[in-house]
């Protein structure tokens, strides 16, 4: 390198690719929770592979997954989540988006709602 060597001249871009060999199939185990006074509202995901930095996105807001005792099944906390109705989140690996849309519903304890129409 000569003295006036800029950093295009000196640096050298690397691009890792990288191939999934195993397709990822990700079901949801609590299609409906109940929101109790007092206790974190979660949901339960079984993921076929054991995987690492799970998260989802649930109304612009990203939370992480906790692996729990059983095999292949994660816990995520829903902190934020006071209200009933239907709820769409996105799932993420190492922030990279695997599924999208998974629909759950979620009804406040003592209440309930009549659907007439």
């Amino acid at each position: 390198v000569h003295g006036g060597a800029t950093l295009e001249e000196v640096m050298v871009p690397i691009i890792e690719i990288t191939q999934c060999n195993q397709m990822v199939h990700i079901k949801l185990l609590t299609p409906d929770i109940v929101i109790k006074r007092k206790q974190v509202p979660y949901i339960k995901i079984f993921i076929t592979n054991k995987v690492e930095n799970l998260t989802i996105s649930l109304d612009n807001k990203i939370y992480n997954a906790i692996e729990t005792n059983e095999d292949n099944i994660y816990q995520v906390n829903l902190p934020d989540l006071n209200k009933g109705g239907k709820y769409n989140f996105d799932v993420y690996i190492n922030n990279n988006l695997i599924e999208t849309n998974i629909v759950f519903n979620a009804k406040k304890e003592g209440m309930q709602q009549n659907d007439l129409f």
